[in-house]
């Protein structure tokens, strides 16, 4: 009886919680509330296209990509210098430590 009238609880709160869902205010999305409208729209709904800025603020002049590059190229040359860049020879055999950790492993279960 009990879990009938918890299961009665659960349909009921979901059906009241749809219900709210269904009512909603569809005429604005919820996250563009502060967000104004364009200044200029088209008939068809589209923003006017003479409105689209033909000039740019980027820094694209040849001094911005040469410090560009030296940044990167440092990058590299800093990377190249690090000790762990280098190539380390294989001092142990890979088996050799797969034998004596299985092993140790062994003894280990052994001694319990």
């Amino acid at each position: 009886m009990k879990g009938r009238i918890g299961a009665t609880f659960i349909v009921a709160s979901l059906a009241a919680g749809l219900g709210g869902c269904a009512h909603a205010d569809t005429t604005q999305a919820p996250g563009l509330a502060g967000v104004s409208a364009p200044a200029i729209q088209s008939e068809s709904g589209f923003p006017d296209l003479r409105s689209v800025p033909r000039s740019h603020l980027s820094n694209t002049d040849q001094t911005y990509w040469d410090a560009a590059t030296a940044e990167v190229v440092a990058a590299a040359e800093a990377m190249r210098a690090n000790p762990r860049g280098q190539y380390q020879a294989q001092t142990e055999n890979p088996a050799t430590f797969l034998e004596e950790a299985q092993r140790a492993l062994a003894d280990t279960r052994d001694s319990h």
